[in-house]
């Protein structure tokens, strides 16, 4: 018998420098109960140094996948009588499916045709029968950095015993990340509100910047804005020059901070729904920090063209700003979870 089944998903969860928990919090957010889950985490960035000594510095969110254990149930996906039966009986029994691809072989993908391979994940979420096609997120398709595209059934099969025969050497690493198949099984939850324990921890956490002798960063929270203008200061005094080939890189690193700001603005509003205490002052410091985010990126663009050291400098010291604005947003954010954790005393 031919059917359809279509599980919700939020199409924007706003991380998408963060591929593995964009694809999460698709499920995550489609469900309005886990909103208040979502505020209590991806609190802070943390910088690590990069692998080599002209590299930029890798900025990540301090969270990984193990948080989603509370949330969400993850399971390797195994075969039946083929694939396609295999992902369609987990659709219909509300589980979703994240697997992989090589998108050069994707219609739908920008990366089709070419010679490189790509191998990485897609959220499926959907079959249709009559369409004899998948539902499914992934990045770069259908013109969309993120959106919704589908595949058929049978390209589906093809592309992803594909990767089983060629990719699961070279693709291991990726085995808790859900690599070759998996399915995904939200919790049950009731409506919840934040967790301020969780907040305030993950603040407490979140002051760390330290250096070896070697010049090397790692930094935690709002440090982080600081080891990012230590470092184009030093780019500075070693002549002004960063790699072409850096580039890229650097303006993922600059928007996966545009997105975290975002986020913490989001969270803000949130709480302050709950308790004005967390309303305008602390508001106040990260409005100012994503201003000065904006003008990093358009800053760090101009360089980009012209190869103009004092532009170096000028970012240096909007990151050196952006720190001395969240240095101060820090202990006004932790001191209001306390006054809105001692209230029910008074």
């Amino acid at each position: 018998m031919r059917n359809k089944k279509r599980l919700p998903v939020h199409h924007n969860p706003a991380f998408s420098t963060e591929c593995y928990h964009q694809y999460r919090l698709s499920i995550v957010m489609a469900d309005p109960r886990k909103i208040g889950w979502v505020h209590s985490h991806f609190i802070n960035l943390k910088l690590l140094p990069p692998p080599v000594t002209e590299g930029f510095p890798m900025i990540r969110l301090e969270e990984h996948l193990d948080i989603y254990k509370e949330i969400l149930e993850e399971f390797p996906l195994v075969k039946s009588v083929d694939w396609v039966s295999t992902i369609r009986k987990a659709i219909s029994n509300q589980h979703y499916v994240v697997l992989y691809f090589n998108w050069r072989y994707i219609q739908a993908s920008k990366y089709y045709g070419h010679a490189a391979d790509l191998v990485h994940e897609a959220l499926i979420y959907g079959f249709d029968d009559e369409q004899q096609a998948f539902e499914m997120l992934a990045f770069d398709v259908e013109g969309k950095v993120y959106g919704a595209t589908k595949i058929s059934y049978q390209d589906c099969e093809r592309e992803l015993q594909r990767v089983l025969d060629t990719e699961m050497n070279a693709q291991r690493w990726f085995a808790f990340y859900g690599f070759p198949i998996v399915g995904i099984r939200p919790r049950d939850m009731k409506d919840s509100g934040p967790d301020m324990h969780s907040i305030y921890f993950a603040l407490d956490r979140g002051a760390v910047h330290s250096r070896d002798k070697a010049g090397n960063t790692f930094a935690v929270g709002f440090p982080v804005s600081l080891a990012l203008s230590e470092y184009f200061e030093s780019e500075c005094e070693r002549g002004g020059t960063i790699l072409e080939s850096e580039f890229a890189f650097w303006n993922v690193m600059v928007y996966k901070m545009i997105q975290h700001n975002a986020a913490m603005n989001r969270r803000l509003d949130f709480l302050g729904n709950m308790d004005p205490i967390f309303a305008e002052r602390i508001k106040g410091f990260y409005e100012k920090t994503k201003k000065g985010l904006a003008v990093i990126r358009s800053s760090s663009l101009q360089y980009q063209r012209s190869r103009d050291p004092a532009l170096l400098q000028e970012i240096s010291g909007l990151f050196a700003k952006n720190y001395e604005a969240e240095r101060r947003a820090h202990p006004l954010m932790k001191e209001a979870l306390v006054f809105h954790h001692l209230k029910k005393y008074s």
